[in-house]
């Protein structure tokens, strides 16, 4: 049986990768990349670094195909390492700038990319690549969301996101402040969690500041990460997706699913979204 070794990294980066996973996992012998740290007085730095890439090197040797979801800090030391087998990796958004430069792309086999604009991107910047790239849509599973028959409008507003600049909360905020200028009642929850490792959690602060300087602790909820998506979607009326900076999101296709009305910026033409279902 052939083994496909998976590396995708911690800090909720598995969340688009569960059902993918599962059916990967049934079908074929798996090996999961899981990083290991030592807690040691003295060269701690080095001794991880090593141990990584002994788990790395061995991964990518005994497996016939190695995937990595997200082109980023686990791609770039692996496409430097002697090749062995074939690799794959889906490219979602933000690593075409921020790690993309680093990778050998000549190591790496297949590029997966989420739309057709991240597929135009790429290209642009790896023409000598071009011939790798293929377009997945990102999918979910419809039978998980259950679009109401009737679905009244209360101005429940919601927002689904990491806490990260990208995402523009701050500005969603603001116009919350000036719907309830213009005599308007509206209510956002944001469900979502910290960024990895604290980043942006000056963001984080800015947010709940400007929450409170403009008196909307009764209109603005944080309510952090949510679990159960489908049943949270179901609270809301109106789904917001603010980014100015999107591959295919992921939440937006949920929100549509789950038959809310949503709204997106015009940059969002580009994205490819469900047309099997009216929502």
């Amino acid at each position: 049986m052939h083994q496909i070794g998976i590396f995708v990294g911690e800090h909720g980066k598995w969340a688009f990768l569960h059902d993918i996973y599962a059916d990967i996992s049934a079908r074929y012998k798996t090996v999961v990349f899981k990083e290991t740290t030592y807690k040691t007085p003295l060269f701690s730095g080095r001794i991880n670094r090593w141990a990584t890439e002994r788990q790395m090197r061995t991964i990518l040797r005994e497996s016939n195909v190695s995937f990595f979801d997200w082109a980023s800090e686990l791609l770039v030391p692996a496409s430097h390492l002697p090749k062995t087998g074939a690799i794959i990796t889906r490219l979602h958004s933000y690593e075409l700038y921020v790690w993309a430069p680093k990778v050998n792309w000549d190591h790496v086999d297949k590029v997966i990319l989420v739309s057709q604009h991240m597929h135009r991107k790429f290209v642009e910047l790896y023409p000598n690549h071009a011939h790798k790239a293929e377009v997945v849509d990102n999918g979910v599973a419809l039978d998980k969301f259950t679009p109401p028959t009737q679905r009244d409008f209360k101005l429940r507003l919601g927002m689904l996101c990491n806490i990260h600049p990208v995402k523009r909360i701050y500005e969603t905020i603001l116009s919350i402040y000036g719907l309830k200028q213009q005599g308007y009642q509206p209510h956002l929850t944001i469900a979502g969690g910290r960024w990895a490792d604290g980043y942006f959690d000056d963001y984080l602060v800015s947010i709940q500041r400007l929450i409170e300087k403009l008196g909307l602790q009764n209109d603005v909820a944080l309510v952090g990460f949510v679990k159960d998506t489908a049943a949270w979607l179901q609270t809301i009326d109106l789904f917001i997706s603010n980014s100015y900076w999107e591959g295919q999101q992921v939440a937006l296709v949920e929100a549509m699913a789950a038959g809310c009305y949503c709204l997106a910026p015009v940059s969002y033409t580009h994205l490819t979204l469900p047309t099997n279902r009216e929502v």
